[in-house]
């Protein structure tokens, strides 16, 4: 299963992400950037794939999150 959360990117130091292989990218006006650092420029991307991570996680499901 893949997921795909559009938002704001993620912030890669977060600590439940720090160990994870993320691929991260942030939607600006009308483009789509690719982002190797550690940037989420408004939070809330950070915020959603957390909450859905960390569900996925508890109940022990297997996918990928993009």
């Amino acid at each position: 299963m893949t997921i795909i959360v559009i938002d704001s990117g993620v912030r890669l130091s977060h600590p439940f992400f720090c160990d994870k292989d993320i691929e991260s990218y942030e939607l600006r006006e009308n483009s789509v950037v690719r982002v190797y650092n550690d940037n989420d420029s408004m939070g809330h991307g950070t915020a959603v794939s957390y909450l859905i991570c960390n569900s996925l996680y508890k109940q022990k499901i297997d996918a990928k999150v993009v």
